[in-house]
């Protein structure tokens, strides 16, 4: 069965690690990812009942995330093609009991980045105690070292070794990213992983560093 799944085949390691430290498999909600891809994430939270919402810009990721799903003989799933922002601007349905933004934030630009966090905010799309996962690209990372500055923070990836050429990229220090978190949330908890990894592309050693951050809202 999973040889038969379109993309990625699992969820990201550390978001497995937020998903059962917080004990998520002992309850069962609504989920919302922003930049969802084929739906890989998910699939982990599908497999305890939680009911899912994916969005995604790339239409050919959202159409692998309803074959997965389907595949896997899910049915309380939604997935939509959409710009992230856009998404939460129209958006005034359910509130959601979980949220995520594991791999997409750091394609947006700083503005954007606050004009999101900003909307979440003020349409009150989150519930009381909703658990939040977040990751961002930090300043060591290899990619900022090639990386073509547009704005503060903002650089254009003109390179093609790691995949992700002509895309946008924000780069944030630690506790910048930490203090624009605390002023559009107030958390319960929260938990925060550097993680430096290397990894190949393209026959290249690729540094990658990250901020991971999760917790509960109050």
């Amino acid at each position: 069965m999973l040889k038969n799944i379109k993309g990625l085949k699992y969820p990201d390691e550390h978001l497995v690690r937020f998903f059962f430290k917080e004990k998520l498999n002992q309850i069962t909600g609504s989920v919302l990812e922003l930049g969802c891809g084929n739906g890989s994430n998910l699939m982990l939270f599908t497999e305890y009942n939680w009911k899912i919402m994916g969005v995604d810009i790339n239409n050919k990721l959202i159409d692998a995330a309803n074959f997965n799903f389907k595949h896997l003989s899910k049915n309380n799933f939604r997935f939509k093609t959409n710009d992230m922002v856009k998404f939460i601007k129209k958006y005034n349905e359910e509130k959601f009991d979980c949220f995520l933004l594991p791999s997409s934030l750091y394609y947006l630009s700083e503005e954007r980045i606050i004009e999101l966090l900003k909307l979440i905010q003020d349409k009150k799309i989150l519930k009381r105690k909703c658990f939040v996962y977040f990751s961002v690209r930090l300043n060591d990372d290899y990619r900022l070292k090639k990386a073509k500055k547009i704005k503060n923070k903002t650089y254009k990836l003109d390179f093609a070794e790691t995949g992700e050429l002509n895309c946008i990229n924000t780069f944030f220090e630690e506790k910048e990213f930490m203090n624009l978190l605390k002023k559009y949330f107030t958390f319960s908890h929260i938990r925060k992983i550097k993680v430096n990894f290397e990894n190949f592309q393209n026959n290249l050693i690729i540094g990658n560093s990250c901020l991971i951050v999760w917790g509960r809202l109050k």
